[in-house]
């Protein structure tokens, strides 16, 4: 019988060591597997109880194992935080220490210290045993008391139980009802009804504790519950993450992924399911994608551009996984959207460009129409009237060449947005407001990616046909979708045009009757995020002026916008 008590709290043991591999940073399991080594502690010093036959030897054990209501105190414990009681709380340790542990803790001593709680008798045919000393005070006390905290431990596994409302929950803490009630039946059998009937054998609590343990890892085991696992967790992990996820396995055929990757890749889980990794992901910068990640065990950060509806740009970094046996099992590739940062990146670059160009362009020009204001003043001394007209007008193209250093400085000081289409042409026609000319806008509902400062450009075209075209009386702007994607902005007007010969030149940096500044800055600002413009007219007809949209910086609104002014 003794053997068999050792045997069941080897097995309670066991269980605990299984709890913790589940999740050993669960402080549940933690909990448990204390409570089971307690358990075990206890049931050793139990176990060389029944082993000795002479009454010193008996009396050794008995102190040894006198901690054992600290077992029972550590099982409260672990019930209270496994049903997550207000007592299992860190700022209520100090009522779980006072009215639990410390009342426990006395009990141990008054064991270690005297003989007040057991007696050692012979008995005909089983030699010298134990029994409790029913007729003392300090063993009534602490056996009641022992007694008196399972059942406030019951009742509070029975209201957290009868409280829960999750499912999983509800059944995990329906298992520890029985258990808590074996484990009470089992202790109140050793404790007080056997010894009354002048049965001594083996505390049969260790049967209860290991039933408690059983249960509870039966609930781990079957119901998943107990803790949050990352295993649990890793459906919801993968729905979170921004970055695509995707797994394949050792031929590169896609197993599974997760919801980001058809956002970035612009096609259903359908369609991706079953894929190789290579057809997906196709481009000079991923050849042989697998073979890399399979032979080198890991790639970081690999640039490519995804063709398609949306074409993007997107890092990729991957990870072999290994089988138990060190095979190649399949990759775990990670692919993260950077379109939009290197869109921000482009547009850094050419700011950076623009300052040193900016620099020297404003510095030599100041500095040669400086020196021709200082001439026409050297001659203003002999004729005033001659040379006063061409110093104002020098005066004039100074101070057009700073304020083109203010708007030239702005380019590109902002990050680029997503801007309504409709909405940035309207603010350049609300600005300028030309009379005289006609502006009929029908554009579709759509977002470009451009700098801040992109409405400018419209404006610079309208100005453009106000001081150029030689009296144009109507101006149409409209969009046009093209097969590969692209986006056409065009402005066309009905005035005389632009001649074949000064087509390459009207956006060159002082080209031009006037500043000689419009054009070009137009054509910077556009630059900064992959647009561009050019001009597609026939002279004597009209100037039509093209602005390219790639596909990945524009997409569709939510209605459609157009209006005439």
């Amino acid at each position: 019988m003794a053997h068999f008590c050792l045997a069941c709290a080897f097995i309670t043991f066991g269980l605990g060591i299984y709890v913790i591999s589940k999740n050993s940073n669960s402080p549940v399991n933690r909990l448990f597997l204390v409570s089971v080594a307690a358990a075990t502690y206890w049931a050793l010093g139990e176990f060389f109880i029944w082993e000795v036959r002479t009454p010193e030897n008996i009396r050794f054990w008995l102190r040894v194992s006198a901690f054992w209501p600290i077992v029972i105190a550590v099982f409260f414990h672990f019930i209270t935080v496994f049903c997550d009681h207000p007592l299992a709380k860190k700022e209520n340790s100090w009522a779980l220490g006072l009215g639990v542990y410390a009342p426990s803790l006395a009990v141990s001593l008054i064991g270690l210290l005297t003989s007040d709680l057991d007696t050692v008798i012979f008995q005909q045919g089983s030699g010298y045993v134990y029994t409790p000393d029913m007729g003392s005070f300090v063993y009534l006390l602490g056996s009641g008391y022992s007694l008196a905290v399972m059942i406030l431990a019951l009742f509070i596994v029975f209201l957290s139980w009868k409280s829960e409302t999750r499912r999983k929950q509800a059944h995990q803490k329906r298992l520890l009802v029985p258990g808590v009630l074996i484990l009470i039946t089992s202790g109140v059998l050793s404790a007080f009804v056997l010894p009354s009937f002048g049965i001594y054998t083996p505390n049969m609590v260790f049967f209860g504790i290991a039933a408690f343990a059983f249960l509870i890892a039966y609930a781990i085991h079957s119901q998943g519950l107990f803790v949050l696992t990352p295993e649990m967790a890793a459906p919801q992990i993968m729905a979170l993450i921004p970055d695509g996820i995707v797994l394949t396995d050792e031929k590169g055929k896609i197993d599974s992924i997760n919801p980001a990757v058809t956002g970035i890749l612009a096609r259903s889980a359908q369609d991706l399911l079953g894929q190789d990794i290579g057809e997906v992901i196709v481009g000079k910068q991923v050849v042989d994608l697998m073979g890399t990640v399979l032979r080198d065990g890991s790639i970081t950060d690999i640039e490519a551009e995804i063709d398609g509806a949306r074409p993007r740009v997107v890092s990729i970094s991957g990870v072999r996984v290994n089988d138990p046996e060190g095979e190649p099992a399949g990759v775990v590739f990670v692919i993260r959207d950077v379109t939009e940062r290197k869109a921000k990146e482009s547009a850094l670059r050419i700011a950076n460009e623009k300052i040193s160009l900016l620099t020297r362009l404003t510095r030599h020009d100041i500095s040669n129409l400086v020196t021709a204001l200082s001439g026409y003043l050297e001659l203003m001394r002999g004729d005033c009237g001659r040379y006063m007209p061409p110093a104002v007008q020098t005066v004039q193209k100074i101070s057009d060449h700073l304020r083109f250093s203010q708007q030239y400085q702005d380019i590109g000081s902002t990050q680029p947005v997503w801007q309504p289409l409709g909405k940035m042409v309207a603010r350049a026609v609300g600005e300028i407001h030309p009379e005289g000319l006609e502006i009929p806008v029908d554009l579709p509902d759509v977002e470009i990616f451009a700098d801040g400062l992109a409405y400018r450009v419209i404006y610079a075209l309208i100005d453009n046909t106000v001081r150029h075209s030689g009296g144009a009386t109507v101006m149409q702007i409209h969009a046009n979708r093209e097969e590969d994607n692209m986006l056409t902005l065009v402005v066309e007007d009905n005035g005389r045009g632009v001649e074949k010969r000064d087509k390459g030149l009207i956006f060159q940096y002082g080209y031009g009757s006037h500043t000689g500044l419009g054009l070009a800055i137009s054509r910077d600002i556009l630059a900064l995020t992959g647009l561009s413009i050019r001009e597609t007219g026939v002279a004597g007809r009209g100037a039509r002026f093209e602005i390219s949209v790639p596909p990945h910086a524009w997409h569709k609104g939510g209605s459609h916008s157009s209006r005439t002014t």
